[in-house]
């Protein structure tokens, strides 16, 4: 499955908009206040950012889910060769 390629600053937004999510709303674990958590929890919040971007159908995501082709058509097609 592949998403349309953003503009920059667009994702320089979405990259801003998740440091100054977790740091308005810190983690709550036990590790809370190390880097380790924190570049995590800003990856999350980016990549749910990211994700929730993305239109799919109910379909496609099951069929992504199923490791099937997410191109969906009622059409049958046929390749023939181009000497016809």
């Amino acid at each position: 499955m592949d998403k349309n390629k953003m503009p920059l600053a667009e994702s320089l937004d979405i990259v801003y908009k998740a440091n100054e999510h977790t740091r308005k709303y810190p983690s709550i674990t036990e590790d809370t206040g190390s880097d380790s958590r924190f570049i995590q929890y800003v990856m999350t919040n980016i990549l749910n950012r990211l994700w929730s971007l993305m239109e799919i159908s109910n379909t496609q995501a099951a069929g992504a889910l199923f490791g099937l082709n997410v191109s969906l058509s009622s059409e049958l097609y046929t390749q023939m060769p181009a000497s016809i």
